[in-house]
């Protein structure tokens, strides 16, 4: 009898841990739950798509002085 528990024991303790693992890959495989934001233009400020390009171009100028080109550059091959 006691054999028998012990079995029973060691097999539910076995499925258990092998649905735990498998229920942390399914689950570790969704996407991140992210808030999905409509761009939504601000009408009390008109758009200006030369500013705008201007600030974009800006924020890579450190990264394409260490690259050794220029910020138009890295646009062009991204």
């Amino acid at each position: 009898m006691k054999r028998t528990a012990a079995r029973l024991t060691t097999s539910v303790t076995l499925a258990l841990g092998l649905g735990l693992a498998t229920a942390t890959a399914v689950a570790a495989q969704k996407p991140a739950h992210g808030h999905a934001s409509a761009h939504v233009p601000n009408a009390s400020r008109p758009s200006n798509p030369d500013q705008d390009r201007a600030k974009d171009v800006g924020r890579f100028r450190g990264v394409a002085k260490k690259l050794g080109t220029t910020p138009d550059a890295l646009e062009t091959e991204y």
